[in-house]
């Protein structure tokens, strides 16, 4: 599990999004508001066929239905849900829905 997990907030723009993941060579970035709430999540699934790389990341991010475990999740558990509903990350949140983690 990573405990600090990189993020972004919903108002920055797809390419500061693409320039991250590039950078940290990462497929996907969790979506945070000001308060540290998850809001989103955004992966190459995502980015795939959008070629504007000026539109917001709110967007294009994955907002609705999201997957998400809760803080002190076992491993097994995690594995589960990330086959379940055929994802690659699992973010971690608290009672209040702040992001704690991410499981890849």
């Amino acid at each position: 599990m990573i405990s600090n997990p990189l993020t972004l907030g919903p108002g920055a723009l797809v390419r500061d999004a693409k320039e991250l993941m590039r950078k940290y060579g990462v497929s996907g970035v969790p979506i945070t508001d000001k308060n540290g709430v998850l809001v989103g999540i955004l992966t190459a699934r995502d980015l795939r066929f959008n070629d504007d790389d000026s539109i917001p990341i709110r967007d294009l991010m994955t907002s609705k239905g999201l997957v998400t475990a809760p803080v002190g999740i076992k491993m097994e558990d995690a594995r589960r849900l990330l086959h379940e509903h055929r994802i690659e990350k699992l973010p971690v949140v608290d009672a209040k829905n702040r992001l704690r983690g991410l499981i890849t």
